[in-house]
């Protein structure tokens, strides 16, 4: 009732408040999605503050920008990703069965597990962030590395290497914008600028 009285102004924040303060920081980014659906359109000092952070959210920090870090990558680039992949939900499995925040899959883990050597590895762990992070961190450098740059490794990491190998093989692209705009899966394509996008706001 109060929140009709008040236009349930600050109704979507104290909501996303009390999902953040039980550890559901998805729930929080859903909350706010689903109140201001346009708020990439909106200037940045029309919204509180709090709503920016609740909208983009920066939990496992220390761990996040520790492990990006070590992999030379940015941060705020990693918790863009992660944003995209899992909204910050460490139990989130996909529907191909990719798990944690960087929704890494089973054999991925085991494999960069391997390299990171780490010993005893089970794919529970992948549910564990700071394994996660760890790996997934690992993981997205090699993808950087292969490729030559984030939008290059975004696409093969929601699309697969093999397709992106195909793309960069039949196409003569002016610059990482237009090869962008050419990936052919619209999936891909906007995975990818949603990234770049979050990346910004961070």
């Amino acid at each position: 009732a109060a929140a009709e009285e008040d236009q349930g102004n600050w109704l979507p924040g104290e909501m996303a408040r009390m999902y953040e303060d039980a550890g559901r920081y998805d729930l929080a980014v859903e909350t706010l999605k689903k109140a201001i659906p346009n708020y990439f359109a909106i200037d940045f000092s029309v919204l509180p503050r709090s709503y920016w952070e609740f909208l983009f959210p920066r939990p496992y920090w220390p761990d996040l920008k520790k492990f990006a870090t070590a992999n030379a990558l940015d941060p705020y680039m990693v918790a863009s990703l992660i944003r995209q992949e899992s909204e910050f939900n460490p139990n989130a499995v996909s529907v191909k069965n990719a798990v944690g925040l960087m929704q890494l899959l089973p054999k991925v883990g085991r494999g960069v597990a391997k390299q990171e050597k780490l010993k005893h590895f089970s794919t529970q762990q992948l549910f564990t962030p700071a394994v996660n992070l760890q790996l997934g961190t690992k993981y997205f450098r090699s993808m950087v590395d292969q490729f030559g740059g984030f939008e290059y490794a975004l696409a093969a990491y929601n699309a697969g290497d093999y397709r992106v190998v195909d793309w960069q093989a039949n196409g003569k692209y002016r610059d990482i914008q237009e090869f962008v705009e050419s990936i052919p899966f619209t999936e891909t394509r906007e995975y990818v600028q949603a990234i770049m996008r979050n990346a910004n706001v961070y």
